[in-house]
C-alpha cells in the first residue's frame, strides 16, 4: 500500500471514530457509559472521540442554556491530558451554531481558550470548505491570537481534503492573505504528523512545498510531538516525522514546545508567546538539516 492509499485509510478511521463517538454521547445520558466507552478505545486516534463527544455534549448545552454545564462537566471529569481534545469540540459546536467564542474566553484556561478557536477553524475547513477556504474568509471580531489558532485549524483541515497532492495545499494557502500563511502552513504540520502513514519521500515533498514556512510545517509537528507524548500515543510515524522536520528525536521535539511553554509562562500573551519561541527553536533545527 502506498503513502497517500495509508493515509487515506487512517483518516476513514479518524472520521469513523468521530461519528460512532459522537451518535454514543447523543444516545446516552449517562457520563459513566460515555468515559467507559472512551476508556475502551485504541489510543492511537482517541483524541478525536473526545473531541466528538465534547461537541455533542456542548450542543446540548448551547441549545438549553448557553452555560456549557455538562462541557465543563465532562472536561473537570477526564483526565487533564485530554483538555485539548475537549476544547477543540468545543470549537466544533460553537463553529456548528456559528457562536462566537469570545462571550466565554473568560472562563476557559489562557491556553486552551485558543483550541477552541482551532476547532473552529478545523469545523470551517472541513465542513464550509467551498465558502471558507475555497473562498478566503476571515472570521468577525477575531485577530491576533485568535485569528492565528482559527487559521491553524484551518490548515489542518487542509491536509485531510488535499492530502494526495501537497501542491494543493500550497495553491489554497496562496489564496489567503500572505499574513495568514505561516499559521495555515502550522496546522498542516500538526496534521500531518497526526494522522501518520506518510514515508519519507511523502514528508520531503511536503517539506519543499512549504517553501519560507518550513519552520512553521515543522513546529506543527512538534505540537503534535507534545500532544502525543501527554496523550501516550506515541507512533513510529511520529519518530519520522520529528527526525526528518525537526532534526530531533519525538522525545527531543516534545521537550522542546516545553521549555518554551516554562518561558512563555508568564507573558501577558502566553499562546503567542508560546508559539513564536516554539518557532523560533525549530528554525535552529532545521538550518542544522541545510
Amino acid at each position: 500500500m502506498d503513502s497517500t492509499s495509508l493515509i487515506a485509510l487512517k483518516i476513514t478511521q479518524v472520521k469513523t471514530l468521530f461519528q460512532d463517538a459522537k451518535l454514543m454521547a447523543e444516545e446516552k445520558a449517562d457520563l459513566t457509559d460515555v468515559l467507559t466507552y472512551l476508556s475502551g478505545l485504541e489510543k492511537e486516534f482517541s483524541s478525536v472521540a473526545y473531541e466528538a463527544v465534547a461537541m455533542t455534549f456542548a450542543l446540548k448545552d448551547l441549545a438549553d442554556n448557553k452555560t456549557l454545564d455538562r462541557w465543563k462537566l465532562f472536561l473537570t471529569t477526564v483526565e487533564d491530558h485530554h483538555s485539548l481534545s475537549i476544547h477543540i469540540g468545543l470549537g466544533w459546536a460553537l463553529a456548528q451554531q456559528n457562536h462566537s467564542p469570545l462571550p466565554w474566553f473568560n472562563l476557559l484556561d489562557k491556553i486552551q481558550r485558543y483550541r477552541v478557536l482551532d476547532g473552529m477553524g478545523y469545523y470551517d475547513g472541513m465542513l464550509r470548505h467551498r465558502q471558507r477556504v475555497k473562498n478566503p474568509y476571515t472570521p468577525e471580531n477575531i485577530s491576533g491570537a485568535a485569528l492565528q489558532s482559527y487559521d491553524q485549524g484551518i490548515g489542518r483541515s487542509m491536509w485531510y481534503n488535499y492530502l494526495e497532492a501537497p501542491v494543493k495545499i500550497s495553491e489554497a494557502i496562496a489564496k489567503f492573505a500572505p499574513a495568514r500563511h505561516a499559521d495555515l502552513w502550522r496546522g498542516v504540520g500538526i496534521a500531518v504528523a497526526y494522522v501518520g502513514g506518510f514515508d519519507k519521500k511523502l514528508l520531503d515533498t511536503v517539506f519543499a512545498e512549504a517553501k519560507q514556512f518550513q519552520t512553521q510545517l515543522s513546529s506543527g509537528a512538534a505540537l503534535a510531538a507534545r500532544t502525543r507524548m501527554q496523550t501516550h500515543t506515541l507512533t513510529q510515524d511520529l519518530e519520522l516525522i520529528c527526525t526528518t522536520w525537526c532534526n530531533a528525536s519525538a522525545e527531543d521535539t516534545m521537550q522542546l514546545t516545553e521549555r518554551a511553554f516554562t518561558s512563555a509562562a508568564n507573558a501577558e500573551n502566553v499562546y503567542q508567546t508560546w508559539i513564536t519561541i516554539i518557532e523560533k527553536q525549530s528554525f535552529h533545527l532545521i538550518d542544522e538539516l541545510k
